[in-house]
């Protein structure tokens, strides 16, 4: 099992249009560390991606926003798996 991020879920609501639920979350994360966020299910067997998601980095506070995009009504025990850079990146 990986480390605890610490995120916090920030906001909850429908997309302006209707068609998605939305769930802010915020991880305290350098950004520059961050090369991306997968949504996986808590209760899957094997990792499985289970939501589409946006990663918004805050420089300024040293954190890094995402956003959970799911179908409206949709109930999804789910975690967050940060990737990092790659082997050759570091």
């Amino acid at each position: 099992m990986g480390d605890e991020l610490g995120a916090v879920v920030r906001d909850s609501y429908l997309s302006e249009d209707g068609a998605q639920q939305v769930i802010e979350v915020e991880i305290p994360v350098e950004p520059a560390s961050v090369h991306g966020i997968e949504v996986l299910e808590a209760d899957s067997p094997a990792p499985k991606p289970a939501a589409s998601v946006e990663v918004d980095p805050d420089y300024d506070s040293n954190k890094v926003g995402v956003r959970v995009y799911l179908t409206p009504g949709r109930r999804l025990e789910f975690r967050l798996r940060l990737a990092g850079p790659e082997p050759d990146e570091e």
